[in-house]
């Protein structure tokens, strides 16, 4: 029941998770399609942004602590964790919704597997939350008590620019939205399994299937963009960049093992924070990663970068050791003395 911390559920398909900042990546691609940013654009980020033709709701919204980044373009917002940046993106994009829709960003939010089942092999999996005008004014007819209006107000677009607001996600779509980033917008179907062996008695296994990955969707992401957001991602590990996980990755074996991610902290009413962190690597010019990780502990009552990158580090330390990676699959030559 409450409180139990439900322990038999599983968390990776059906628990619903705020992605804070993690979503920031996503929130960019909808500024860059819409030409509301591009990826040079400098900003100047004072700490407080400033909501254009205000409707009288409240017109200011900070960044962590009022903390001010100064001038940020595309890959610096994402590497210093600018929430400035994306309150302007999520401002624009209501603002101009006569001619970019009512729902930019839960669109491309929805190219990129949110709101919709991964369509993973494990029974129960959980579609996740994200409301857009229409569904707002569906819930609140349904049920006033639950907001003080039905109307999607320019505040409701600011916050779900930082992954906030009326927006949940599980951790495997967030994993995999993060996979589809790097892998220039091709977003899989995630598989439990690589390969099915068969035992044979008192003979080598024989290969008895290998899971193809299926492809969902393509999405677009133009080359620029996609080396700028990359550039930010990289930097949120490295101290001398300001980056929000560089703390968390001090003496880490780039050089053999070059990581990157975005933190994410979410704030909740009468709670603590929680933290958040999605990594991957090793990122090399040509290749795809390997890995890519989502950590998120609720009501950490600290930033993502303190608490969630560490449990990432540590296992990407153990992966970047040649010991550490995982081993061939193993050919079992009798099943009877089968380790």
């Amino acid at each position: 029941g409450p409180g139990s911390g439900f322990p038999l559920n599983n968390k990776a398909i059906q628990g619903n998770y705020s992605p804070g900042s993690t979503f920031k990546p996503f929130s960019a691609i909808v500024g860059l399609r819409n030409q509301i940013v591009s990826p040079a654009d400098t900003f100047n980020d004072d700490g407080v942004y400033e909501v254009q033709n205000c409707e009288g709701e409240s017109c200011e919204f900070q960044n962590a602590g009022a903390e001010e980044h100064g001038p940020v373009n595309l890959a610096t917002s994402i590497t210093v964790s600018s929430d400035w940046y994306y309150y302007r993106i999520g401002d624009y994009s209501w603002l101009r919704r006569a001619e970019l829709g009512d729902s930019p960003i839960q669109d491309t939010a929805r190219e990129f597997g949110f709101d919709q089942l991964s369509g993973i092999d494990l029974p129960f999996e959980n579609g996740g939350i994200l409301f857009d005008p229409e569904r707002r004014a569906q819930v609140y007819e349904e049920n006033p008590d639950l907001y003080l209006t039905g109307e999607w107000r320019t505040g409701d677009s600011v916050n779900m620019s930082i992954g906030q607001g009326d927006m949940q996600v599980t951790p495997v779509q967030l994993t995999n939205a993060y996979a589809a980033l790097l892998t220039d917008g091709r977003l899989h179907r995630p598989h439990l399994g690589y390969r099915v062996l068969e035992p044979r008695p008192n003979q080598s296994t024989i290969l008895h299937e290998e899971i193809e990955p299926e492809l969902i969707r393509e999405i677009d992401i133009p080359a620029p963009w996609r080396s700028a957001i990359m550039e930010g991602l990289m930097g949120v590990t490295q101290t001398g960049l300001g980056g929000t996980a560089g703390p968390a990755f001090e003496d880490f074996p780039f050089s053999s093992f070059p990581v990157g991610g975005k933190t994410g902290t979410v704030e909740r009413q009468g709670e603590p924070d929680s933290a958040l962190y999605v990594g991957f690597g090793p990122v090399r010019p040509g290749e795809v990663p390997d890995f890519v990780m989502s950590v998120i502990i609720p009501r950490a009552g600290v930033f993502g970068g303190d608490a969630a990158a560490p449990v990432v580090r540590e296992v990407f330390e153990q992966l970047a050791a040649p010991e550490g990676l995982p081993p061939a699959p193993i050919v079992i030559s009798d099943p009877a003395v089968a380790p």
